[in-house]
């Protein structure tokens, strides 16, 4: 038998392991897959022509659905030679087996859905007009034509559909992504390649089952997963495991909370699972979890490659025994065979196949499934007799692991904010930097633990993203989240009430993931819009993410300034600059007269107080969180001299009249800009503003001398004298701003305010100062690594409790 196999011509030559000279190549066909409680039998090729003459079986999806369509035609030809090859209905490729009038086919189809290149219009359209000029066309509503017709020729349909849709090196986000269309039109604002799988899954299924053969028996194929260890395909990643895998080490590489480089087989298994339920149509056919132990089963070096293939399967191998799963489960839907489980209840026919045999695949909840080793090559696909083919099987004799303990749930939020986001228990599992205790946080959860009788609060260190040995930075990391120490320390009523969470460097990947998998939501797209701080707080996020994953493109989504697209995680973020939010320019009086020139006006900027500056007029349309800020340039007498270069509003094209001071600008410009935002937003978008970023000047403002040279925060009798609005200090803009902030949100329910200011006005000590590069003190913008870490550690606690999670 296998001497037959090997020799089998439609073997794709990557996968015939044993020709290679894989190593443990004849070793991957002796390890079986023994469901829990009940039997699996073993393929009969006879049994299997003789039950199914006059009967045609397409597997239509992506290569891995090829895998499985070869491993099953090569076992049936071992027992007959008599047939024709032929393309059945548009197949990529088939045989009929003449004796039995049996027709098997493998229709290819990478997304299911009809897709090709998309170039932008000349003449301009809806995604041009988004800065679209290259992509891929997807309809979501129209099945590839190398399968449409397959539905209504075949008897029998396998289904699948997956790793193209995380595929960026061919559908690259920047360069050539993904573009859906439906009716015809395409789909706005448009769908990241997640929410584009849900309507094509939705829309295809729909297809199938309205077109199907009467009788026609539908499968849907879960995920295969891939065993990339070290980095992905391109990133030097390999699979040169001789042995399967043990639960714990399946769930290292598998876990939707770590984050790996394979994580995807369950993200999209989850996706299915949804597009399906309430399906009766469709049966699953779920080989994910008993091929997740498999990594030794991979033809790695041995498939032609100039990189290890850790996706497609050797065969002889593995997908031998999702043909044993499909036949079985196909024979007892027809009732040729009994049930697989021994018990009386019946499951939904949505479920998947191997239900019949173990708990649902949850993820993070392993499977209690095991290999077994086989005695002989030929009782993998021939049993001698109807007898378990595992009947002599000894665990004794193969020590292998026992079934993974269900896993430690993740701990509880926080006993000081319950509706704070859970931690994540371990960060280096997710490959996060190592991290020091904060001595100021420390402390303070032992006070608050004395006061109120609980046990000492554990929480997760730092990051020290500095160099070894640099005091300075170590200070500035040091006090992150000075402002919860205080809370307890210096009891200020209007503090923080709350013992905000340190944020991990891999909580915002945590807790987009939850977006994903809670809310069936992709990870979604943030934008910063406003000036230079904001553009320090985007940088603060940036660098913390970079951490984790440098698998990223660098582009300018939406006109922004600057962006970044995290590719595994479909997360993008971006920074869009604009000071004063309105549009804005130099102004100067026209030799014909004019309404300010018949003031005495000559020279000065605009500013269109109703007219978005275009940096950013396209960004609440594409970003699903939006943290916008503006008020620094609005106290900028060097830029916006009320002499020699005032700001003259307009309105509706017209000058205002009588002209407006700049606070009263500000006032309309909030008014219009909110107004312009939550009317653009997209559907179910998440609005920040974010309050304004505290300058620290002492002894004059920046071109007047100021410095900033304090090493540690200010005590709160500092932080009254440098800001209180009474003693209309140099940086008292700071609370001036603000309260024309609150003003313009007063009852907008669209907006969330991102209150930043007074836990950055004790942070004297964390500015740049003489280190800026400037000919003055930088006393405005802030140190990274340093206190704008803690402005992303607030948005992201915040964002977690306005979603929920």
């Amino acid at each position: 038998m296998g001497t037959t196999l090997l020799s089998c011509k439609e073997i794709f030559k990557g996968w015939n392991c044993a020709r290679n000279n894989k190593t443990n190549a004849l070793e991957i066909s002796k390890w079986r897959w023994k469901p829990k409680d009940c039997d699996l039998p073993s393929f009969d090729p006879i049994k299997f022509l003789e039950a199914h003459r006059d009967t045609n079986i397409g597997f239509v999806g992506d290569s891995l659905n090829r895998n499985m369509f070869v491993s099953l035609f090569c076992m049936l030809k071992t027992v007959t030679s008599d047939l024709k090859k032929w393309r059945p209905a548009g197949a990529d490729r088939g045989f009929t087996f003449l004796r039995y009038n049996l027709t098997i086919a493998y229709h290819r189809t990478n997304l299911l859905a009809r897709y090709g290149r998309w170039s932008a219009n000349a003449n301009g359209g809806e995604l041009e007009a988004l800065g679209f000029k290259e992509g891929y066309r997807v309809d979501v509503d129209v099945p590839e034509s190398s399968w449409a017709k397959a539905p209504s020729f075949h008897d029998i349909l396998v289904l699948n559909t997956g790793h193209w849709w995380w595929a960026p090196s061919k559908f690259d986000p920047v360069k050539s992504p993904m573009l859906f269309f439906e009716g015809g039109r395409p789909i706005l604002p448009p769908l990241p390649p997640a929410d584009g799988l849900d309507r094509v899954l939705t829309n295809m299924v729909n297809f199938v089952e309205k077109t199907k053969r009467p009788g026609g028996i539908l499968f849907f194929r879960t995920q295969s997963p891939r065993h990339f260890e070290g980095g992905d395909w391109n990133q030097g990643g390999t699979c040169q495991r001789l042995q399967p895998l043990v639960p714990r080490e399946v769930e290292e590489l598998f876990s939707v909370r770590n984050n790996g480089t394979n994580v995807e087989v369950r993200l999209v298994n989850q996706h299915l699972y949804n597009s399906l339920e309430n399906r009766s149509g469709f049966h699953v056919l779920d080989i994910t979890q008993m091929s997740e132990y498999r990594t030794d089963a991979h033809p790695a070096t041995s498939g032609g490659k100039n990189h290890d293939d850790c996706m497609h399967w050797c065969l002889p191998g593995l997908t031998d025994t999702w043909n044993d799963l499909f036949v079985a489960t196909l024979g007892r839907i027809k009732g040729s065979l009994k049930p697989l489980l021994k018990e009386k209840s019946q499951s939904p026919p949505w479920l998947r196949a191997s239900e019949k045999c173990a708990k649902p695949s949850i993820p993070n909840k392993p499977w209690l499934l095991l290999l077994h080793p086989t005695n002989s090559l030929s009782s993998l696909y021939y049993p001698s007799s109807a007898s378990s083919p595992f009947s002599s099987f000894s665990p004794s004799q193969n020590a292998l692991p026992s079934p993974p303990q269900t896993p430690t749930a993740p701990p509880p939020s926080s006993p000081q904010n319950p509706t704070l986001p859970a931690r994540a228990t371990s960060p280096t599992a997710r490959g996060s930097t190592t991290r020091t205790p904060d001595p100021l946080r420390t402390t303070a959860a032992a006070k608050r633990s004395s006061k109120d009788g609980t046990a000492p609060v554990t929480t997760k260190p730092t990051p020290s993203r500095s160099p070894s040995g640099d005091g300075s930075l170590r200070t500035v990391i040091s006090h992150r989240l000075i402002l919860s120490s205080f809370s307890k320390l210096i009891e200020i009523p209007t503090l923080v009430h709350t013992i905000l969470p340190c944020l991990s460097l891999c909580d915002v990947f945590f807790l987009t993931e939850n977006l994903q998998i809670q809310d069936s939501n992709p990870a979604p797209i943030i934008g910063f819009v406003g000036d230079s701080l904001n553009r320090n707080m985007f940088v603060s996020l940036f660098c913390m993410l970079k951490t984790v994953t440098s698998d990223l493109k660098k582009w300018r989504p939406a006109g922004a300034d600057r962006g970044f697209t995290f590719l595994r995680y479909n997360l993008t973020i971006a920074y869009h600059r604009t000071n004063l939010l309105a549009r804005y320019g130099r102004w100067s009086a026209n030799a014909n007269g004019g309404e300010f020139e018949a003031l005495g006006f000559k020279e000065g900027y605009r500013v269109d107080v109703d007219v978005p500056e275009s940096s950013w007029a396209k960004a609440p349309i594409f970003h699903d969180i939006l943290v916008m800020n503006t008020g620094h340039w609005w106290w900028a007498p060097s830029k916006f001299d009320p002499l020699k270069s005032p700001m003259l509003f307009f309105e509706g094209g017209r000058p205002i009249l009588p002209p407006l001071p700049p606070v009263d600008g500000l006032d309309r410009v909030l008014s219009n800009m909110v107004n312009f935002v939550e009317k653009t937003k997209r559907p179910g978008g998440i609005l920040f503003f974010r309050t304004q970023s505290p300058r620290h000047f002492e002894g004059g403002d920046w071109n007047h001398g100021g410095t900033c040279q304090r090493l540690q925060p200010l005590v709160p009798r500092e932080v009254e004298e440098l800001f209180s609005v009474r003693n209309n200090g140099t940086n008292v803009e700071v609370r001036l701003v603000n309260q024309h902030l609150y003003n313009s949100l007063e009852n907008r329910s669209g907006f969330h305010v991102l209150d930043i200011t007074q836990m950055s006005e004790y942070r004297a000590d964390a500015h740049p100062a003489t280190s800026g590069g400037k000919n003055h003190d930088d006393c405005m913008h802030w140190c990274l690594p340093g206190l704008t870490d803690t402005w992303n550690d607030l948005f992201v606690a915040t964002l977690g409790r306005i979603k929920g999670l």
